[in-house]
């Protein structure tokens, strides 16, 4: 055998397995530096791209809601439900989503819609709303918002009762 080959084969050898090394650092590379973009997109991101599509979520309280998510807001989605119904879920009370997908980028103007601006709308339109909670649904029209509560004229007492409800303790409101 030639000597002169037996370097070059060496070489070409040694050249392979570098190359080899460097792929696998590029492919390593690759991969945490997906995870860390990963890392960064928020449940919310992940919503939003959802949006004008079916979804099915469930709240902490254990309340689903499956429609059409067709807005948004400012810590809330908005999803028209089967039979008229629309619901809004505050996003802290949102523990289960099904089929995300990617997320998608921040909208050029995002909506100004908040929790209580959309329940100063259903009080304006003296629409019949149910707050599910937690701690129980109370059904009736909306007569004040404050700005860390809501208070309603409950529908079931015999005398129509107004109750004081907390933003935080609201996992979601439906209204027609």
């Amino acid at each position: 055998m030639d000597a002169g080959a037996g370097w070059s084969r060496m070489l070409d050898d040694l050249e392979n397995r570098f190359d080899a090394e460097r792929r696998a650092q590029v492919a390593a590379q690759s991969v945490e530096s997906a995870a860390a973009d990963a890392a960064l997109i928020r449940l919310v991101d992940r919503l939003r791209g959802r949006v004008g599509q079916q979804v099915r979520l469930r709240t902490r309280g254990g309340n689903d809601v499956d429609g059409v998510l067709t807005q948004m807001g400012d810590g809330i989605v908005l999803i028209d439900e089967p039979d008229g119904l629309q619901a809004v879920a505050p996003l802290p009370s949102i523990a289960v989503v099904v089929g995300l997908v990617a997320a998608a980028p921040q909208p050029r103007r995002p909506s100004r819609a908040t929790l209580a601006t959309v329940l100063r709308e259903l009080g304006r339109r003296g629409s019949r709303t149910r707050l599910l909670m937690p701690a129980g649904d109370v059904v009736g029209r909306i007569v004040r918002v404050g700005a860390d509560h809501v208070d309603l004229l409950e529908a079931a007492a015999e005398r129509p009762t107004r109750i004081s409800i907390a933003f935080d303790a609201i996992d979601l409101v439906r209204s027609r």
